[in-house]
């Protein structure tokens, strides 16, 4: 394997070496972290599946990143492996995962003390306050949320720091209790937390009697005294003398390596404490154990999207982020810009002056409109398209409102540069409309420009085969089923000079933008208008005479009469 394999990296390589697939759950929006799912293996790869079928989840994991939330999955991966060989499933041995030897220890041994904890009773403990300081809170709005989560300071597990998160949400009839252990206590809190969140999302809570409410608030402290630098936050070395002191000695098994994580198995091998301290029935807290048979996932895991497919959709929109304080883009000024860049500016259309044919627009009779609820409830794209041709005045109405020049802003002391119906980042218009005609009363049939200060169709060309058209697009017959086709495209370079990277998103917005004002004003008079993505990129920017890189067709509309009914 060539470059440097992170401990991350080299998890998910052991996990899927156990036989196990990894995919993110998705978190409301409500929470922060990171939550993955354990999947049996054929469940590898995020493949589309159509079915809805149930995704089954073996065990969940969560943590503040996608890496811890993957190093305690591994964990619980490595514990199912090693049931389903009839190994272990002793409450006095588990399964720990790290970058190295000593790190995977420790995780054993704390999620072992935290389970020989789990079940033994209610007892009362300090509430610990000024904990969200140190650790991330998994909720995104603490305020927002009606319920609590508190975290509480317990008796020690042979000597070493016990923690006990509880969640309570309003209207919820359950809750979620979670131990961790540490000789650091930030670090138990932050494990109690996100056990909550693992819990939370697996809506695992039960619903208990108990109330910490009462001696929580008597008794409380703060986090910061509790973890002062001091010999808690020892390595792997402290930790076995403070349970060798303890009379519990731990050994250790290795299980697995890949470069840069360790599977450990730990176990301690003392004799057990007295019956009463072992975990009995149903307890206070549920125990931390790996494995959630039968758990369904979301539906989102079904419909996922192969990544490799999406790699440079993902790569544009990081590219074209604005960072703090617009750090990222150039600072224009467009009132202090010369005469000729201001004239630019204002000229944000091309121009066909010699061609051969030209429609006026402007002084057409007006299409009487719909009222805009009666406009909105009753647009549909696949409404039938009857064979009767439109009429000019029908589809200047269109073209005029959704695009037409309607009015001037002043740019600096002495320029103007003209508005249109429809709005645009920076007042730029980066998109043109071209409209191949096909059935307009009065028009010969082409492709032409709609010119929006003079409110002209502009012919650009009749030499094309509407068969090549058809068999271009993915809905041959519902095209040509159309009037009218309008065409936007797409002048990059008008956006990109200012924007950067993120002009490319503004075009595509505009273009939505004025996509619905034409869906709109159609439907307003009475029109049929079916947008389309459905068209082959490289013909229709052949056909209209662009290069598809700097110019480009994004987007068609369809335009059509309404068929009448019998």
């Amino acid at each position: 394997m060539g470059g440097v394999v992170s401990g991350a990296e080299a998890a998910a390589e052991l996990v899927a070496g156990l036989g196990f697939a990894v995919r993110d759950m998705p978190l409301p929006l409500y929470l922060n972290g990171w939550c993955l799912a354990l999947l049996r293996e054929e469940a590898a790869g995020e493949r589309l599946d159509l079915t809805g079928a149930p995704v089954e989840v073996l065990d969940v994991a969560a943590g503040a990143d996608r890496a811890a939330a993957l190093w305690r999955l591994l964990a619980g991966a490595a514990a199912l492996r090693l049931e389903a060989r009839g190994v272990g499933g002793s409450v006095w041995e588990t399964v720990g995962a790290g970058s190295c030897e000593a790190e995977a220890t420790a995780a054993a041994v704390y999620d072992l003390l935290a389970r020989v904890r789990a079940g033994s009773g209610g007892d009362e403990g300090r509430r610990i306050v000024g904990w969200e300081s140190a650790v991330r809170h998994p909720w995104r709005s603490p305020r927002d949320i009606g319920g609590e989560l508190a975290c509480h300071l317990l008796e020690p597990v042979a000597g070493v720091p016990c923690v006990g998160a509880v969640l309570r949400l309003a209207g919820s009839p359950s809750e979620v209790r979670v131990l961790a252990c540490d000789l650091s206590v930030t670090r138990a809190v932050d494990k109690a937390v996100y056990g909550v969140l693992r819990g939370h999302v697996l809506e695992a809570g039960r619903p208990t009697g108990a109330d910490f409410a009462e001696f929580a608030e008597k008794d409380q402290v703060r986090l910061a005294e509790l973890d002062d630098g001091s010999e808690r936050t020892g390595g792997i070395g402290h930790l076995r003398d403070v349970l060798r002191r303890h009379a519990m000695p731990v050994s250790t098994q290795r299980l697995a390596e890949e470069a840069g994580a360790v599977l450990v198995r730990a176990k301690i091998s003392a004799e057990p404490p007295p019956a009463e301290q072992l975990p009995g029935g149903p307890g206070l807290w549920d125990a931390p154990r790996p494995g959630h048979g039968g758990t369904v996932a979301p539906a989102q895991l079904s419909l996922p999207c192969e990544r490799d497919r999406v790699e440079v959709s993902r790569a544009f929109h990081e590219n074209s982020k604005l960072r703090a304080g617009y750090g990222t883009l150039p600072k224009v000024d467009l009132a202090r810009a010369g005469a000729p860049v201001q004239g630019l500016l204002a000229r944000a259309h091309r121009d066909f002056p010699h061609a051969r044919r030209v429609y006026g627009l402007a002084d057409l009779e007006r299409p009487v409109l719909a009222p805009l609820e009666e406009t909105v409830s009753r647009r549909r794209s696949w409404a039938p398209i009857g064979a009767t041709p439109l009429g000019l005045p029908e589809l200047a109405g269109v073209l005029r409102m959704a695009y037409g020049t309607t009015g001037s802003g002043r740019l600096g002391p002495t320029s103007t540069v003209p508005l249109r119906a429809t709005p645009s980042a920076g007042g730029l218009y980066p998109i043109d409309l071209f409209v191949l005609v096909t059935r307009v009363d009065g028009v010969e049939p082409g492709l032409y420009y709609f010119h929006p200060s003079r409110m002209e169709l502009q012919l650009v060309t009749t030499d094309y085969d509407l068969e090549d058209v058809l068999a271009h697009s993915g809905y041959a017959a519902r095209v040509g089923q159309a009037a009218a086709i309008v065409l936007y495209v797409a002048s990059f370079r008008r956006n990109q000079w200012k924007y950067w990277e993120r002009g490319y998103r503004t075009v595509l917005l505009d273009c939505g933008h004025l996509a619905h004002s034409v869906v709109l004003t159609a439907n307003a008079s009475g029109l049929v208008a079916h947008p389309m993505v459905a068209f082959a990129d490289d013909y229709f920017n052949r056909l209209v005479g662009v290069d598809g890189v700097d110019d480009a067709v994004l987007y068609l509309t369809l335009l059509g009469r309404a068929k009448e009914r019998p």
